[in-house]
C-alpha cells in the first residue's frame, strides 16, 4: 500500500500537521536496557544516555560526580532538569547582570542557542522575563538568516520599597519592576538586548529613597507565563532559578525538534528515519518537525512504537494525588532545581501540578 498523508494547515507557529496513513515502525532504536533516569530525573526517548539509547542530536550525559547526579546535553554545559515522555524538557535559561556593570546608558547583550538546534522554546508556556529598574529590552530571534525582533518591553520602579510592594508584589509583570516578552512561535536561538535608561539613574541621584533601586542588578530569564513579580527578586544580586523562578510556577518548556528533514512531508518520505511513525507530525518554523499524539494519554510518547497507545488520561486530581503520594513515599520533594550561578543543587517546593497536566 502506498504512503497516504493527511496534512492540515494550522496556526502560524506550526505551519502544517501530517498524519501518515500507513503504520511503519519508528526509527527509534531499541531502548531496552537503556538508563531510565539520572539522579531524580527520568529519561525518555528521543533523549537518552549511552550508545543506541537516543536519537541523533539528543544524547545526554549523566554526571555521577555530583550528589544527586545531574543530566546534561552531551558535550555541553546545558543542564536538563526534567524530561517528559511527550518530547519536552526543562532547561534553565537565565542571565544575571551585576548592578555595578549596568550604569546609565549601559547596554548588555546576552544570547542563547539550543545545542544542535534540537530544542525549541515552547511559545505557549514560556516568556522572557526581565527584572530591573529603568530598563528597556529587545528580544531578537536568531533562528533565521536575519535577526528578527520578537518583542520589546520596559520596566520602571517607583519611589521606595514599600510603594513597590503595594503596587506590584505578586502581580504579573506589567512594567513595574519587571516586564515580559512573549514568543509568537518556536524559537531555537535568541538574543536579548537590555539598556539602562538615564532617567532612572538621575532620579536615584536626586532621591535617597529611589537610590535603593538605583544600582540593582538586572535579571533576565525564561519563565512560564505564570511568573509573578517579587521585590525580593528585584533586590537580589542574582535570581535562584530553582526556588525564585520555578518554585511556585510551572517550568518553561523546551520542545524536541527533529532536524534531519526540513518538514513533515519530506520526513515521511523516508520511513526508516522518520520519527513519528503513524502519530501526528508538526512543522517547525525555519526547518524541522516534531511529533505528538492525537489523543492525550498518561505518559504518552509519540517517539517510540505504540507510545501513544498508553493508558487514557486519568482525572487531573487523581494524577496529582498519585504524584504527591509517590514523592512522599520516596521522601523527596517533587522537583530538584539547580542554581546555574553557583553550581549548587537545592530542593524546592512543587509547583501546582494541575497546571502541568493536559
Amino acid at each position: 500500500m502506498g504512503l497516504v498523508l493527511l496534512c492540515v494547515a494550522i496556526a502560524a507557529g506550526v505551519t502544517v500537521v501530517c498524519i501518515s496513513g500507513a503504520s511503519p515502525p519508528h526509527a527509534a532504536a531499541s531502548v531496552g536496557g537503556c538508563p531510565t533516569s539520572c539522579g531524580r530525573v527520568s529519561i525518555s526517548y528521543p533523549f537518552g544516555v549511552g550508545d543506541g539509547c537516543f536519537r541523533r542530536g539528543f544524547q545526554l550525559t549523566c554526571n555521577g560526580a555530583t550528589n544527586p547526579p545531574k543530566l546534561f546535553m552531551s558535550n555541553t554545559t546545558t543542564e536538563i532538569l526534567s524530561v517528559y515522555p511527550n518530547g519536552t524538557a526543562y532547561s534553565p535559561i537565565v542571565f544575571n547582570i551585576a548592578g555595578a556593570a549596568s550604569g546609565p546608558f549601559a547596554t548588555h547583550e546576552r544570547s542563547w542557542e539550543a545545542p544542535g538546534r534540537v530544542l525549541a522554546i515552547d511559545p505557549d508556556r514560556s516568556s522572557m522575563v526581565i527584572v530591573g529598574c529603568g530598563i528597556e529590552a529587545y528580544l531578537l530571534d536568531l533562528d533565521v538568516d536575519t535577526s528578527q525582533v520578537i518583542g520589546y518591553c520596559a520596566s520602571k520602579c517607583v519611589v521606595d520599597v514599600a510603594a513597590m510592594k503595594k503596587e506590584a508584589e505578586g502581580e504579573r509583570c506589567n512594567g513595574m519592576g519587571c516586564c515580559a516578552i512573549g514568543f509568537r512561535k518556536m524559537v531555537r536561538a535568541m538574543k536579548i538586548i537590555i539598556t539602562r535608561k538615564d532617567d532612572e539613574a538621575a532620579a536615584a541621584a536626586a532621591n535617597q529613597t529611589v537610590a535603593s533601586f538605583g544600582n540593582v542588578s538586572i535579571k533576565a530569564f525564561l519563565a512560564s507565563d505564570q511568573y509573578h513579580f517579587s521585590v525580593a527578586d528585584l533586590m537580589a544580586d542574582e535570581v535562584n532559578y530553582a526556588s525564585t523562578i520555578t518554585g511556585a510556577t510551572p517550568p518553561p518548556l523546551l520542545s524536541a525538534v527533529m532536524t534531519d528533514e526540513p518538514d513533515c512531508p519530506r520526513a515521511q518520505s523516508d520511513q526508516k528515519k522518520y520519527a513519528c511513525g503513524s502519530n501526528v507530525c508538526g512543522d517547525v518554523p525555519n526547518g524541522g518537525y516534531f511529533c505528538s499524539c492525537s489523543d492525550t494519554s498518561d505518559g504518552s510518547n509519540p517517539y517510540v512504537p505504540d507510545g501513544c497507545e498508553g493508558t487514557p488520561t486519568k482525572p487531573r486530581q487523581e494524577l496529582i494525588q498519585k504524584q504527591q503520594q509517590q514523592h512522599l513515599e520516596e521522601g523527596i520533594e517533587p522537583f530538584v532545581g539547580h542554581n546555574v550561578n553557583d553550581g549548587g543543587g537545592v530542593l524546592v517546593p512543587a509547583w501546582n501540578l494541575d497546571d502541568l497536566l493536559p
